[in-house]
């Protein structure tokens, strides 16, 4: 018997494997109510409600201008977009959908009966409409006929939802959110990078020989492992971000990419107590080019390029390994600061820790000799490299010798950084500061109150003094809130007004937050946490005063814009 059941076991095709499916992308956000919980912030909600009455008064007012579509379905569309929703998009190897991809909208009403009724109200102006609904399941979906795969709409358990391929059993949890207890989530987002990869994959292979090596590029930069958790939302004091990245770590770490040390305060020494940005940290210089070198390895060898750096180095005359890497150490950090410049752009230093001072001063000699025979040659010696000393210290200055152009960028050469300045004064009190004895960021009692953690064990660190910023932001920001509030009342309803959405100045700037956050290495996971201001208002004055410190940072989209006119990129 026992030998019978055997052989009829044998003989059964073997079971098929369970369908596998896998979360590529979820996000969440809260609604508008939640969005802007600050009391500073009342005044830019109430305009923001306004928006959809002036909306609905734009036909009377411009020739041409038509909404196709009754008054309740645009209230119906802003509260859509303005309510709390869930999206979530997965792949799945099941042979029974048409496609390996489903996902699912769910606008989060949290009331049954609310929903219910919206979704009733959709379905009735889709029908009006002859859009081809069909008649309700049992479970009160309706579906969408003729659709190229199956499309479901109706309201489940308090939400409005719209799913496309298979049905999603519940929206996105935002408590999954890696972000402190008691901390209220305000967006949460998951983005499986690897399994977006794997797909395009599977469906590209054999199709597009371009887009199949592109893809194996990502796969040995590890990217097919990659997998990125989002989360910002606040609490009674401040706002939190943070994000984490599962296995991370572990590559860095396999790959070689991981510094020799961590943060350490003393390393934040370099930067001055009343910096307005500071972003510091450590890296593996000699790691991140093997890592890079290793990803186009193959497709350089392909176009017959063996060894890159040699070939530069035979090309130049400069080995970027021995004449550059190999005099660096692993801490490298950028800050604009009251000391070195006023806090602007203008005062922004760079700096990187060396290993060989003198091996790397030698190296930039040879580089400026090169650099002024070229000049001769091609700007008649318009364009000059000069080397100077001050307090015993070498410095080396790109100059325009009889044009009047407003720039100096120079580095300087101490014992143990090289710092770079965009004019020779901001170099020389960046040197100063190196030196030592002048107080440092970390006596900053702003940084030290918004930092997540301890600095030793940090791979970064970074800082925005966002309460500084809103002196320079508020006048800015109070004409966009003028122009907010205007383009949102009535000429003939004087009570549609949202009256002063912008604080005064000393009620936005009591209690600020200023901003600080860090990444670091947790087991084999890699974690970034910041800390700033709960205010929209807080964070979008100061945004705005960072931009009017450094106005060539706007006048980057225009320089692109006209580069791409004058080059003839397609579309511009």
């Amino acid at each position: 018997m026992s030998l019978l059941a055997t052989t009829l076991l044998a003989a059964a095709p073997a079971a098929l494997p369970p369908a596998q499916d896998t979360e590529l992308l979820s996000f969440w956000i809260t609604d508008l109510e939640k969005f802007f919980p600050d009391p500073k912030d009342a005044g830019l909600l109430e305009a923001l409600r306004l928006v959809d009455d002036r909306i609905l008064e734009l036909p009377d007012e411009i020739p041409g201008f038509h909404i196709d579509a009754p008054p309740q379905v645009i209230d119906l569309a802003i509260h859509l977009m303005t309510g709390e929703k869930s999206l979530r998009i997965f792949s799945s190897n099941d042979s029974n959908l048409m496609f390996p991809i489903y996902g699912q909208l769910e606008l989060m009403e949290n009331d049954p009966e609310r929903a219910r009724s919206i979704a009733s109200t959709l379905i009735n102006l889709g029908r009006q409409a002859g859009a081809p609904l069909g008649e309700p399941r049992e479970d009160g979906l309706v579906p969408v006929e003729q659709a190229p795969v199956p499309v479901l709409f109706g309201a489940r358990d308090g939400e409005v939802i719209l799913s496309a391929g298979k049905l999603v059993p519940a929206a996105y949890d935002p408590s999954l959110a890696p972000l402190p207890d008691g901390v209220d989530p305000q967006v949460a987002l998951h983005v499986d990078v690897g399994g977006i990869l794997q797909l395009v994959t599977s469906l590209a292979e054999g199709n597009d020989r371009e887009l199949g090596m592109m893809l194996a590029l990502f796969s040995r930069a590890g990217l097919d492992d990659m997998e990125v958790y989002f989360a910002h939302g606040i609490d009674a004091e401040r706002g939190y971000t943070t994000a984490r990245m599962p296995r991370w770590g572990g590559h860095m770490r396999e790959k070689g990419l991981l510094p020799a040390s961590t943060l350490t305060a003393a390393d934040l020494a370099l930067i001055p107590k009343d910096a307005t940005f500071a972003s510091v940290g450590k890296v593996n210089f000699q790691g991140t080019l093997d890592y890079v070198l290793g990803m186009f390895r193959e497709p350089l060898a392909q176009e017959g390029i063996d060894d890159p750096i040699q070939m530069i180095a035979g090309m130049t005359g400069f080995d970027i390994e021995k004449d550059f890497i190999a005099h660096l150490g692993d801490t490298w950090g950028v800050y604009t600061s009251d000391t070195t410049g006023g806090g602007g752009l203008l005062s922004g230093v760079a700096f990187v820790e060396l290993k060989n001072s003198d091996g790397l001063l030698d190296t930039f000699e040879r580089l400026q000799d090169l650099a002024n025979e070229l000049s001769r040659s091609e700007t008649e010696g318009y364009v000059q490299l000069r080397s100077w000393e001050q307090g015993g210290t070498s410095y080396l200055s790109l100059t325009f010798p009889g044009l009047p152009i407003p720039a100096e960028p120079t580095f300087a050469f101490t014992d143990r950084y090289l710092l770079m300045g965009l004019t020779r004064s901001t170099c020389t009190a960046a040197v100063r500061q190196a030196k030592g004895g002048a107080p440092s960021l970390v006596e900053n009692p702003r940084f030290q109150e918004s930092l997540p953690g301890p600095i030793d064990g940090a791979l970064s660190v970074n800082f925005c003094d966002t309460p500084r910023l809103l002196r320079d932001g508020y006048g800015p920001t109070n004409l966009l809130m003028s122009a907010l509030v205007n383009g949102t009342r009535s000429r003939l309803d004087a009570t549609r007004d949202a009256g002063v959405i912008m604080p005064s100045y000393g009620e936005l700037v009591a209690g600020a937050k200023a901003s600080a956050g860090m990444a670091r290495i947790q087991g084999d996971d890699y974690v970034f946490e910041s800390r700033g201001d709960r205010s929209a208002m807080v964070c979008l004055t100061s945004t705005v005063g960072f931009l009017s410190r450094n106005p060539v940072i706007l006048a980057l989209p225009a320089a692109t814009l006209m580069w791409a006119r004058v080059e003839g990129v397609p579309g511009y």
